[in-house]
């Protein structure tokens, strides 16, 4: 036996017929229109079984579905936040190695530095 809550679809689908079939039944038994006689059109009058639904808890699962979306919502905001986080610091990191780059490519001693390296990168590269 699993610990299933909320019934079946099929048995919603079952008890929807049958209610269906029993107001269509007496509403045509309250107009005066019958199939074989009214004592017997009574006897096709489907029982409906809705014992499932008596122990059920409407307000623990709303209760449930409200803690498990504020859940969701917390963690996908705390996720969305970490990832803008490291986007922005990511961004903040290129935009200030770029403006010292370039910064540094226009000033003389920049220039000086660019140019030591970029010697010794083809002195290295030479000799391999």
């Amino acid at each position: 036996m699993s610990n299933r809550y909320l019934p079946s679809d099929s048995w919603k689908y079952k008890q929807s017929l049958y209610s269906s079939f029993n107001n269509n039944l007496l509403s045509g038994l309250s107009q005066g229109l019958n199939l074989y006689s009214p004592e017997k059109d009574l006897t096709l009058y489907k029982n409906t079984d809705i014992s499932k639904l008596d122990n059920v808890s409407f307000d623990q699962i709303n209760k449930d579905i409200d803690t498990n979306d504020n859940l969701f919502n917390n963690a996908k905001s705390t996720i969305s936040g970490g990832i803008s986080g490291t986007l922005e610091g990511i961004g903040d990191g290129l935009g200030k190695g770029i403006h010292n780059f370039l910064y540094n490519l226009v000033n003389v001693e920049g220039l000086k530095t660019y140019a030591g390296i970029f010697l010794l990168f083809l002195i290295v590269y030479k000799k391999l």
